[in-house]
């Protein structure tokens, strides 16, 4: 074994320098993947320590869910779809169960917990033919379940028919649609600029809303100062995203009121 040390001596003392530079190198990836193995007790009560307030839950899309991170979260983000015919939302990303799946489940619940968290809607289908109707139905849940629409945030793709919501007192949120920023020309991302600036200055929304791979984007726009961000990383829990060395900007950022972040728990969907 001495023989094989002092014939590979300095190469072993390489390869190990160079184990420790990768190391601290990649310090915050080595520390994150630790974290995302820590038992949830041990993950919950770091989250109570140190968790920042604007770390929201992403896709709370059943109600077991919901009560099962009922302590852990400041706020959490239901998807909606609203159905015309039966004047109702249902809580589902896409298309599920409006029977099972009924916001109004969730408004419930969320009653019964009492905890006054922030609530995002994510509206998925929103349009001019439903926009009224959907708006009615939606104050109808929060006076039955005495939400504040202060807390909550409204988001959908259709910044126009954000205005009868945005009138009516809700915080609405423009939802940046996914770019192939590395696919479009210069001339097509600085249209996309300009229509997120036009957007932003409608006074249709007080937030835009994206993907957190999109900061740069966002960056480089001068929104208006009035302008608030809300933003998602998805796949990373809340430790992660503190961790990590390329979500300092966007977790620092003052103007970004929340980060929807991953926990799957049992009971995701």
């Amino acid at each position: 074994m001495r023989r094989f040390y002092e014939k590979y001596k300095k190469f072993l003392i390489l390869f190990f320098v160079l184990g420790i530079v990768l190391s601290l190198y990649n310090y915050d990836k080595i520390a994150a993947s630790i974290f995302k193995r820590l038992p949830e007790t041990i993950n919950a009560d770091l989250a109570e320590k140190y968790m920042p307030d604007k770390f929201w839950l992403h896709r709370t899309n059943s109600v077991e869910k919901q009560k099962e991170f009922a302590d852990k979260y400041k706020g959490i983000e239901f998807d909606i779809i609203y159905y015309e015919k039966e004047d109702a939302f249902e809580n589902s990303h896409d298309k599920k169960d409006l029977m099972k799946y009924n916001l109004e489940n969730q408004f419930a619940t969320y009653k019964a917990i009492g905890k006054d968290k922030g609530i995002w809607l994510d509206f998925k289908n929103l349009t001019e033919n439903n926009k009224y109707a959907a708006k009615d139905k939606l104050n109808e849940l929060l006076v039955k379940y005495e939400i504040n629409k202060n807390l909550v945030w409204l988001e959908s793709g259709n910044w126009e028919a954000l205005k009868v919501f945005h009138d009516d007192g809700y915080r609405t949120s423009y939802y940046l649609p996914y770019y192939k920023l590395n696919e479009m020309s210069v001339e097509d991302i600085a249209k996309a600029k300009k229509l997120t600036l036009n957007i932003a200055s409608s006074g249709n929304v007080d937030a835009v809303s994206f993907y957190g791979g999109y900061y740069d984007f966002i960056n480089s726009i001068a929104l208006p100062p009035r302008t608030a961000l809300l933003s998602w990383l998805d796949g990373y829990c809340w430790g992660e995203v503190m961790l990590r060395k390329k979500f300092v900007d966007i977790r620092n950022d003052d103007r970004i009121k929340v980060i929807l972040v991953k926990d799957k728990g049992k009971y995701h969907r």
